[in-house]
Order: C-alpha cells, then structure tokens, then sequence
C-alpha cells in the first residue's frame, strides 16, 4: 500500500438541483489484478469520526465502500445489477439501493481516476442520482520532521 491524497468530489441530483461535497484526506492505495483498492479514516468533517473505509474498484463493473467502526456501513455500487443493503449511521439505519450507470477507473502504480455514476434511493423512497469522482495522488509531504536544526 502506498501513501496517497485522496480527493472525492460527490454530486447528487435532486428536486432542488444539484448538490456537491467534496472531502480531501490521506490515506493509502494499491492497485491489483481486478482493479484498485484504497482506504483511508475517516474524521468528523465526514461525521463518521472513529471509522475505517476501504474501497475495492474493479473498472466497468463495481464499486465497493465498506465502513468499519463506529460506523458499520457497506455500499456496493454494480453496472446492471440493483443491490440493496442496511446503511447504519449515528443517526440510524436505513435500507439503500443503488445501481450503476457507468464504472471507470484509469489507473496507476500510485495514482487513479475513478468515475462512478449511479442511481440511490433509500428505504425504497427518493431516488437521486449520484456522480462520484475520485483522484488519488502520490503523498509527497514529509510525513515527520527531523530533529535536525530544532534547539
């Protein structure tokens, strides 16, 4: 696993128009023979402070986000195939369905475009349709400072 920046820029939208989010964290990254995979922790920013999510990205054909922790939360995202799975968040717990329009992914040893569009409702209600794109970078900062020069 190599040390990666990851930006996620997420757009939903609804009735109201088109609504978007996007989180920049680090975390880690390695490509394989199916696709990628690449996790990182999350923080309050995302209101899922004290987790741990993985994503496993196979292109043209998923998109897997498993959330452990104090959040326990998987999502699986499939071209032509309508999963269903139990969302539980501080807040609750809901049933979401989810169906992929299009899964792409260019990647790299230590970068990767990744694109996902897909329809989301939940509890059987409010479909919207969401548009996730995800760039993962090298981490080239210093990730200590040398003792060196401080007095």
């Amino acid at each position: 696993m190599k040390d990666v920046i990851i930006t996620m820029l997420s757009s939903v939208k609804g009735p109201m128009g088109e609504d978007s989010t996007e989180l920049i964290t680090d975390g880690s990254y390695t490509k394989n023979q199916w696709g990628c995979v690449f996790a990182y922790s999350e923080s309050d920013a995302t209101g899922y402070d004290g987790s741990e999510t993985v994503v496993s990205v196979c292109p043209g054909e998923r998109l897997e986000l498993v959330r452990t922790g104090n959040a326990s939360t998987e999502l699986l995202i499939e071209t032509d195939e309508r999963n269903y799975c139990t969302y539980r968040t501080p807040f609750g717990e809901m049933t979401i369905s989810t169906l992929a329009k299009r899964v792409e992914a260019d990647l790299g040893e230590d970068w990767a475009e990744i694109a996902a569009d897909y329809v989301l409702d939940i509890n059987s209600v409010s479909a919207r349709e969401y548009s996730l794109k995800i760039s993962i970078r090298p981490d080239n900062s210093e990730k200590s400072m040398s003792a060196e020069g401080c007095s």
